[in-house]
């Protein structure tokens, strides 16, 4: 019986400390907002797509799908790095817009 209080005491202590530090702790910082405006992908895509021979429906399709698909990858990367993501520039609301940083550098790779 006396084994068993020691392990009782055990865990309570245990649980005491693992308490005592979780509300010692400081408040982690909050996590950076940024936006990613899917459907300005696609817009950039379709004015880069423009001199192409193909029919106006096929180049909306297309750069719809590409802005749909670099947008999720550019979430994909901003969420592992700890950031929350927001897809609509009107819910964003002051958060940091980082879909111009990224056209500026496909602009800059597509011009090298």
């Amino acid at each position: 019986m006396k084994h068993l209080n020691t392990i009782m005491i055990s865990a309570i202590t245990a649980a005491a400390v693992h308490v005592l530090f979780l509300v010692a702790r400081p408040p982690a910082r909050a996590p950076e907002v940024v936006t990613v405006n899917f459907e300005r992908l696609a817009e950039a895509r379709a004015r880069a797509m423009q001199g192409q021979a193909r029919s106006q429906e096929q180049l909306i399709a297309d750069a719809a799908q590409y802005g749909e698909r670099l947008g999720r990858i550019l979430t994909d990367i901003a969420s592992r790095q700890g950031y929350v993501v927001l897809t609509h520039a009107a819910v964003a609301g002051g958060s940091r817009d980082i879909t111009d940083i990224v056209l500026q550098q496909l602009s800059e790779s597509e011009d090298r």
